[in-house]
């Protein structure tokens, strides 16, 4: 249970309502991780933004992005989302101990080398913002990324950073599903 006051999904109303709908909707139940953002309409409508263009991303595949956000998940110590994450990969028919083992060692993503690069990428800015490169930017164009998928993975994995700095801050726990 998470330490501040939730929205149940019962009782929700308004903008709230419209969001556990949505997520009702699209992935069958209202995760707690988005519950515990249901005191904020506004936080709520904004994540619930973030995750339907995201989920709907016309090239940036979505099990790269799940593995970005599951990886990250590993950098900022949110079991969470490390956990739900592992779940949507697991559910997208990649197998959990090549998941397990890339938190060690990103290459053993059973991936294909240009969402490697990417992930990469991203994982570099989330550890160090400041090391980016000329050079990184032009590994993953000539793999064929454009700038606008560039700058939304890096979205993508900053927004992650700060979501689990929130989860983990009010001790969101994982679904007893």
């Amino acid at each position: 249970m998470p330490i501040i006051k939730t929205v149940p999904p019962e009782v929700a109303s308004g903008a709230v309502a419209r969001v556990y709908d949505a997520m009702q909707a699209a992935i069958g139940f209202v995760p707690n991780g988005l519950q515990a953002l249901s005191s904020s309409p506004h936080c709520l409508t904004a994540q619930a933004d973030h995750i339907r263009y995201y989920m709907g991303h016309p090239t940036l595949p979505g099990p790269m992005l799940a593995a970005i956000r599951y990886l990250v998940a590993g950098h900022t110590d949110c079991a969470y989302c490390v956990g739900i994450n592992l779940g949507m990969l697991m559910q997208m028919g990649i197998d959990r101990d090549a998941l397990i083992a890339a938190r060690a060692d990103i290459e053993l993503l059973p991936f294909a080398e240009r969402d490697k690069a990417m992930v990469r990428l991203a994982l570099q800015v989330v550890r160090d913002g400041h090391s980016l490169t000329r050079g990184d930017l032009d590994a993953v164009r000539a793999l064929g990324w454009s700038d606008q998928e560039i700058i939304e993975v890096i979205d993508h994995a900053t927004h992650a950073v700060a979501l689990d700095m929130l989860l983990n801050a009010v001790q969101v726990e994982a679904e007893g599903m």
